[in-house]
């Protein structure tokens, strides 16, 4: 009451209205805040399904990339697999065509000596003729002298 008494009536009005002006900025404020905090949980559930939806989509991105990894390591592998068997392929057809080159030299090595040889034969064979034609020659004047005698 002391405390009442030392303020005049207008200094207390003053106060009140000054009191209800701070409880209307405060209702307003709380009001305020909770309208914030309402829309920053919002806000905080709407980053939160956003990352699980970012988390999902990185997940299977992260799968396919791995299923893509396995893939291509396959393929490499094939691959690889493949050039093997064609080098062993190319090795064997290169041994086989030297072989066959080196065939195809031993062949026409002795085509030449016996193409060599024949030509002696056959030059043998021509001396044999002209000496079996002077023979038959010789014998046929002989054969007429001896019918005309």
């Amino acid at each position: 009451m002391q405390v009442a008494s030392t303020f005049s009536a207008e200094q207390l009005n003053n106060v009140l209205n000054k009191l209800g002006e701070v409880s209307v900025q405060l209702a307003e404020a709380l009001e305020d805040a909770r309208t914030a905090e309402i829309q920053a949980q919002l806000d905080f559930e709407a980053l939160v399904v956003e990352i699980a939806s970012q988390r999902e989509s990185l997940s299977a991105a992260r799968e396919d990339s791995e299923r893509q990894l396995q893939d291509n390591q396959q393929a490499l592998d094939l691959q690889k697999k493949r050039k093997e068997d064609a080098t062993d392929e190319l090795n064997a057809a290169s041994s086989g065509k030297e072989q066959k080159e080196a065939e195809c030299d031993s062949w026409r090595t002795q085509y030449a000596e016996d193409s060599e040889h024949r030509q002696q034969e056959i030059s043998i064979i021509r001396q044999v003729e002209e000496i079996l034609a002077t023979k038959l020659s010789n014998v046929k004047v002989y054969l007429q002298e001896r019918s005309s005698a």
